[in-house]
């Protein structure tokens, strides 16, 4: 999946001077020859060119829409999102991994069950006792009653 970074910047609105450029049209085309030479230079790809509306205020109650002329460039970026630094993201690939170790196990105590001598009990079968409570380190539990209120009224 290719990814992309954008720019975009105002299209020029005035021609530059050059040297043998005597109409306005060509002045405009050698201003924007200059700006996607330029921009091309650091690896931007020209896409296209876009006119947005823009509104603008015109005094203090009244608003204007102005159209304002864009050129949109793009170039391959690499966000780190698609690496190796993160393989499997979006993936089962870890659930897999889990998966295969946990039949690997069971097929490590399959193996050891099996190669043990019958009547004998292996690591896997053998029932592991409960922890001992200590009568000390427990907490005392309320031994009297709360007072009784009476009522004689």
């Amino acid at each position: 999946m290719s990814n992309y970074e954008y720019r975009v910047i105002p299209a020029p609105r005035k021609g530059e001077k050059a040297k043998g450029i005597k109409t306005s049209e060509a002045r405009i085309a050698q201003a924007m020859q200059t700006r996607l030479n330029a921009l091309g230079e650091e690896g931007w790809e020209y896409l296209r060119s876009d006119v947005v509306p823009m509104e603008e205020r015109a005094g203090l109650t009244s608003k204007n829409i102005t159209y304002h002329t864009v050129l949109v460039f793009r170039r391959s970026a690499d966000f780190g999102i698609f690496q190796d630094e993160t393989s499997g993201f979006g993936t089962f690939a870890q659930e897999d991994a889990l998966a295969a170790a946990n039949d690997q196990e069971q097929t490590q105590k399959d193996a050891e069950a099996s190669e043990a001598p019958e009547g004998t009990k292996t690591n896997a079968e053998t029932p592991t006792p409960a922890p001992a409570i200590d009568p000390a380190a427990t907490p005392p539990t309320a031994s009297r009653a709360a007072p009784k209120v009476s009522r004689d009224s």
